[in-house]
């Protein structure tokens, strides 16, 4: 429909300016055209009034004196229409043009001019039309906004634009610089991860090559450490012998203590192993390797001395308890054996002061 209005603005009628159905609403917002239409249908007198300028005054001018042109082709305007007008509201315009085009073509077919139209109508309807005229400009005067306000929401709009864009270009500004940081960041991660490889590389190929050319030395000890080590092992072995020897002849005063005085005499090697002297250390130690062997059998030896003191003991607690039952009872044992009487017992005690 806005190409067809456009075709019929442009071609037939030829407005002062050229209508593009993109800027349709934008160039019928000041009324100044619709006027212009009217006075190329010889309807509108006081075209000469009209103003092409877009601020409020040039708009409510317009307005007010195509009102009742519009009320004598039977176009129906209101105040909510004129509002929507001004504020270039999509299909307002189109719509508006639509019925004028329809009412001025009504006309052509009727052959009526604009004195014969106004007086074809009613009285009644005339003097409605002058009333409601004076109402609708009251109405309009409030509803379309001062000059200094339309300017006022003009720079605010600006004010408002520039600020998106500003923090636009700001928010662009920082992800840029992010970007760059990041990418800044990750050249210098894989620059130091090649540095890295590299210099582990140059490591092992160094490594590689000190241990192909390397060539074992065996060090000698010096003369003065291995003498000093020597005397070393020399000095623990006379502390180790002295510990023992002291340990022997601990041992050998026990041994004499338990002996009884008629035991038997020990062996020719246990004496020479006790009785050695502690000055020469060298046989001592040749010494002390039999003695430990023998070690074991010098503790049974010591057990059995034992076992044979407690034997004797024993038995004399026997005969001298054997004594107290014959004088008691008068009955001497056969054989006048008093040591029998408790033989099996004293054996028994043996075996176990030997275990």
């Amino acid at each position: 429909m806005t190409e067809i209005l456009c075709r019929w603005l442009n071609d037939e009628l030829r407005l002062s300016r050229r209508v593009e159905p993109r800027t349709f609403a934008k160039e019928f917002s000041t009324g100044y055209l619709i006027g212009e239409i009217l006075n190329k249908h010889q309807l509108q007198g006081d075209f000469d009034q009209f103003s092409q300028g877009r601020n409020a005054a040039s708009q409510l001018n317009n307005f007010q004196r195509l009102l009742p042109t519009l009320q004598l082709l039977g176009v129906m305007i209101s105040d909510n229409v004129v509002k929507a007008l001004i504020e270039e509201q999509h299909g307002v315009a189109t719509r508006l043009l639509y019925q004028i085009y329809i009412a001025l073509r009504r006309k052509e077919n009727a052959h009526l001019s604009k004195l014969a139209m106004e007086t074809m109508r009613p009285p009644a309807a005339a003097k409605l039309a002058s009333i409601s005229a004076e109402m609708y400009k009251e109405r309009l005067k409030s509803m379309i906004p001062r000059e200094v306000d339309v300017v006022l929401r003009r720079v605010s709009d600006r004010c408002v634009a520039k600020d998106k864009e500003i923090e636009k270009e700001a928010t662009l500004k920082d992800e840029q610089e992010l970007q760059k940081q990041h990418s800044v960041q990750e050249e210098q991660q894989t620059q130091n991860l090649e540095k890295l490889h590299k210099a582990k590389r140059k490591n092992k190929e160094l490594m590689a090559k000190i241990q192909a050319t390397f060539i074992p030395i065996s060090k000698k000890v010096p003369q003065e450490m291995a003498r000093a080590i020597q005397k070393r092992k020399q000095e623990l072995r006379k502390k180790e012998a002295e510990m023992f020897t002291s340990e022997i002849t601990k041992f050998e005063k026990i041994l004499r203590n338990l002996t009884p005085a008629g035991g038997e005499e020990e062996s020719p090697r246990q004496t020479e192993l006790l009785e050695s002297p502690g000055n020469d250390l060298s046989r001592d130690e040749e010494k002390l390797g039999l003695f430990f062997q023998e070690q074991g059998m010098l503790k049974v030896i010591g057990r059995v001395v034992y076992g044979s003191k407690r034997l004797e003991q024993n038995k004399k607690e026997i005969i001298s308890s054997g004594r107290k039952v014959v004088n008691q009872t008068g009955i001497v044992p056969e054989g006048g054996d008093l040591q029998g009487v408790d033989g099996g017992r004293s054996q028994a005690s043996a075996v176990t002061c030997l275990k």
